[in-house]
């Protein structure tokens, strides 16, 4: 614009004016943001702004923020933001994961099992959040309450084969080998190349005397990862 409006006499001076505006500009603006803690308190307060924020920004926003404090090793701060994050936007599997790790790392396994019963309790159809909860039933030792809510899961979706395989697991805590072998089988059906569902399967038939398939499962153990030891 200066080139277009200016004759080329005064341009060489305006190459100078421009350079030194820039340059106090530039410094400032280098000061501001070369302060980490400055530039996620300014970036924080941006996003308290809802009324200009849609969910969408509001949840991707929030999920960077998170993301930011978790490298400082502000997790209380990162738990904070992950928690809005998922307000925003409940139905994404990642961002309640992200929550409930946060809230593991800080010993907040009592709030965690209250989020999810209230998450299942207003969405019911939600099957990640019964899956979460039945994993946390289960380190608990709860496997009564493990199996009823990765059976939920599985009702409304059939095809989750991590639900499949860690009910397979409880069952067989519980002695139950039958409904083990029958999950342990239902996970390969979904994921055919799942090394643990083979190795379990394979122990499981083992403890029910079926040694020719114990075999067979074992070498399929071995054939996807060949350092499988135990297998």
């Amino acid at each position: 614009l200066l080139t277009r409006c200016t004759e080329q006499v005064t341009q060489g001076r305006l190459v100078w004016v421009v350079a030194v505006v820039t340059f106090f500009h530039l410094v400032p603006w280098l000061w501001i943001n070369a302060d980490a803690d400055r530039s996620v308190a300014r970036y924080a307060a941006t996003l308290k702004d809802v009324s200009r924020l849609s969910l969408n920004a509001r949840q991707s926003g929030y999920d960077e923020l998170r993301e930011i404090y978790e490298r400082m090793g502000r997790k209380r701060e990162a738990l904070e933001a992950a928690k809005v994050a998922l307000d925003a936007n409940p139905r994404r599997p990642w961002l309640l994961t992200n929550v409930l790790l946060l809230m593991k790392e800080l010993g907040n396994r009592r709030e965690a099992e209250l989020l999810l019963k209230e998450i299942v309790v207003r969405d019911p159809d939600f099957s990640n959040a019964h899956f979460y909860l039945a994993n946390l039933y289960h380190e608990n030792r709860d496997l009564d309450g493990a199996i009823s809510e990765y059976r939920q899961a599985l009702k409304i979706d059939p095809d989750h084969a991590n639900a499949h395989y860690n009910l397979g697991t409880a069952l067989m805590k519980k002695g139950d080998l039958d409904g083990a072998i029958s999950e342990y089988r239902q996970t390969l059906k979904v994921n055919p190349d799942d090394v643990n569902a083979h190795y379990y399967l394979g122990y499981a038939l083992e403890k029910k005397g079926d040694i020719d398939g114990a075999i067979s499962e074992y070498r399929q153990a071995v054939r996807i990862d060949s350092n499988f030891v135990n297998a």
